[in-house]
């Protein structure tokens, strides 16, 4: 991470290692001075559990390789944690702004994606969610999620390319993209950008949807 290229935004690993420190001396109700020099209110804040969620989630992970890609609204990374688990990382470009704002119907779409990640968990062809939160400030930063690293996944028409699929498992692979759609239909989900981009296949031959941020 001291790379400037493996900052996640514009903060560095000392920058949150530092801004840990910081969250850990405060006690509900008191006024912090983040990263980018703006004091916000915490009195609503459970400091404890942001402190906690921040250590595991990135203080613990260190990214190798990125930004995988970039989104309309959004950077990847590959992450490892301290055990050698690797992961996916997504930081929003955005963070929540006054009602209304470009800034602020991104940030309810990105909120809307983790809803429909929780909504999925479990299901095999829907990238797994881990942890998600805010950074700087946890009621108004930057929402990020850590999401399952799809080990040696190609975007699907990749797939088709170089795998050259028998007929009967690129029958099998639709098939799952179309039973997920039923489930999805099921729990109130409308992916609405279901293409390629956002859909990676394992060597296996299992498809698996990544991104949700334009569902509703």
């Amino acid at each position: 991470m001291q790379d400037a290229t493996t900052k996640l935004m514009t903060h560095s690993a000392d920058e949150l290692l530092a801004y840990a420190s910081q969250l850990a001396t405060l006690q509900p109700g008191d006024l912090l001075t983040a990263v980018n020099g703006q004091r916000v209110e915490r009195a609503e804040v459970d400091v404890a559990r942001h402190v906690a969620l921040l250590d595991e989630a990135l203080g613990a992970l260190e990214v190798r390789r990125g930004p995988l890609g970039q989104g309309g609204s959004s950077s990847v990374y590959e992450v490892e944690s301290a055990e050698g688990r690797r992961f996916a990382l997504k930081m929003c470009r955005y963070h929540g702004g006054a009602p209304g704002t470009p800034a602020s119907r991104v940030d309810q779409r990105y909120s809307r994606s983790i809803v429909c990640l929780q909504l999925l968990k479990g299901q095999r062809n829907v990238a797994e969610l881990y942890a998600h939160d805010r950074y700087p400030d946890p009621l108004h930063g930057h929402q990020y999620l850590v999401q399952e690293l799809v080990p040696g996944g190609l975007l699907v028409t990749d797939w088709v390319k170089r795998a050259s699929p028998k007929l009967r498992k690129l029958v099998r692979a639709f098939v799952e993209l179309a039973e997920l759609c039923s489930v999805m239909a099921s729990k109130g989900i409308c992916h609405r950008d279901l293409k390629p981009a956002n859909i990676l296949v394992i060597p296996e031959g299992t498809p698996k949807v990544i991104d949700f941020e334009n569902a509703t």
